[in-house]
């Protein structure tokens, strides 16, 4: 058995090829790519326009939580079968501790004391650090989420998919005994935590170019009824690119030695995607500084289509390219326009294209109103 941390985002080896292909299975009979996993976001969006409506109208907002909140609410439902309205107190709770757990991430001297659990754990003797806490919390819940299903079942959630495997697959030891359980726990946080904070960071970006560019909002608004939306997944890959969340992608490791052009790769070696700076070459993307989805379409014979470039790499590439891409875009897809269609959105303060210190950039907090369309 391979010496690799369980879960999916930091494992490697057997532990990360058995886990992610089975977690992709489960999210792919669940509905990923259908209709009805689009019907399920849909039902979640709702709960964050119900909540808009009762507490948000003509009031100034910072929407960094509503965003947090409602991709939450999206993932909670797939590993939980909990369908939870933004003030639900469990969805509350959880919440908390993702925030909590995250914003010390995004701490400049827990990152750069990762590598080593003696650091680690000096800086969260010193109260540095809250990393233990949130990761206890956190457990809890997931805990708590496993509890109920082995009672009351759930046929339509990723946990049960594991957990019926576990049972019935003995020859995998990833499946079997305390690593089964430890690994289920880290999947389900995994899954948590990259299917919340990038999207929603994502969709804070998003907010920010629709109101510093409003020909975007007319342009995303004339495709509501559309089935084919071409300019809004153009503003979506546009948003990724100037908004790049990570400016250096996830660690990953050579697994052999490696010959590329003149460059000898020793294997076990750390390499680190630069995607800020390949998102800002003007040789790849012509006038990086300019925020342009005209870029990403073409125009023949009256019809516009959408093209992705392949230099678009925000969710990583390979096998180990992000499994929740396709989920984080049909997200913000929907959200954008279901709050388009619903509200005039104004700016309430300074709109200041500048990224926080977390772990995945968002811009500075700013204030919307939403005021709803006559």
């Amino acid at each position: 058995m391979d010496q690799s941390p369980p879960g999916i985002i930091f494992s490697h080896g057997k532990t990360w090829k058995d886990l992610r292909g089975i977690t992709m299975q489960y999210m792919k009979g669940l509905g990923m790519g259908k209709k009805v996993f689009d019907d399920l976001i849909e039902q979640q969006a709702d709960f964050l326009i119900e909540y808009i409506e009762s507490h948000c109208l003509d009031t100034p907002v910072y929407v960094d939580q509503l965003f947090f909140r409602a991709t939450l609410s999206v993932i909670w439902r797939i590993i939980a079968d909990e369908s939870l309205p933004f003030e639900h107190e469990r969805l509350a709770t959880v919440f908390t501790s993702v925030k909590e757990y995250l914003d010390d991430m995004g701490s400049l001297l827990v990152q750069s004391t990762m590598h080593s659990e003696l650091l680690s754990k000096a800086i969260e003797f010193l109260g540095l650090s809250t990393q233990k806490q949130s990761h206890v919390k956190l457990f809890k819940e997931i805990e708590n989420v496993i509890e109920s299903i082995q009672v009351n079942g759930s046929d339509c959630t990723i946990t049960e998919a594991f957990l019926d495997r576990m049972k019935t697959d003995d020859t995998n030891p990833l499946l079997n005994g305390q690593l089964g359980k430890l690994n289920l726990r880290n999947v389900l946080l995994d899954l948590i935590i990259g299917a919340t904070d990038t999207t929603s960071c994502s969709l804070q970006w998003s907010l920010l170019y629709l109101l510093k560019y409003p020909d975007c909002q007319s342009r995303i608004e004339e495709e509501h009824l559309l089935e084919n939306k071409p300019y809004t997944d153009a503003f979506i890959l546009e948003t990724l690119r100037k908004g790049c969340l990570g400016p250096v992608g996830l660690p990953r490791m050579t697994e052999a030695d490696i010959h590329m052009d003149n460059y000898f790769i020793p294997k076990n070696t750390i390499i680190l995607a630069l995607l800020g700076d390949l998102f800002q070459n003007p040789q790849y993307f012509p006038n990086p500084e300019k925020f342009d989805p005209e870029r990403f379409l073409s125009y023949k014979n009256d019809q516009v289509k959408f093209v992705p470039d392949p230099k678009m790499i925000i969710f990583q590439m390979g096998r180990r390219k992000c499994p929740a891409e396709s989920m984080a875009k049909l997200e913000m897809k929907i959200i954008i326009q279901k709050l388009l269609s619903k509200y005039d959105i104004e700016a309430a303060s300074e709109l200041l294209e500048i990224p926080n210190a977390a772990f995945a950039k968002a811009p500075l907090p700013f204030k919307v109103t939403f005021r709803r369309r006559q």
